[in-house]
């Protein structure tokens, strides 16, 4: 069982949190939220460049940075719900 991802862990994983998924692909370096039911849709419903990870453990809050789409903008944060569980996509 996975507890922790750090930005120099590879692979693709399934991050679990209270309401929602990410999808934290370590190989490419993206992540993609999928909003479970009865949740509000965000910016970050779609792959994005990932540009920092900086806390992804089990009982914590998950929190990173991607590469804004936006001239405007720098980039995007993103806070989860408390992270349930973190295992490996099944390819």
């Amino acid at each position: 069982m996975v507890i922790e991802l750090t930005i120099h862990d590879v692979g693709v994983w399934i991050v679990h949190t209270q309401g929602s998924i990410h999808i934290l692909d370590l190989d490419n370096k993206t992540a993609t939220r999928v909003p479970g039911a009865g949740r509000t849709s965000s910016i970050n419903d779609r792959t994005r460049p990932l540009r920092t990870l900086e806390t992804c453990r089990v009982g914590e809050r998950g929190r990173w940075t991607m590469t804004s789409d936006d001239p405007m903008t720098d980039h995007y944060w993103h806070v989860t719900s408390t992270i349930r569980a973190i295992q490996p996509r099944e390819t």
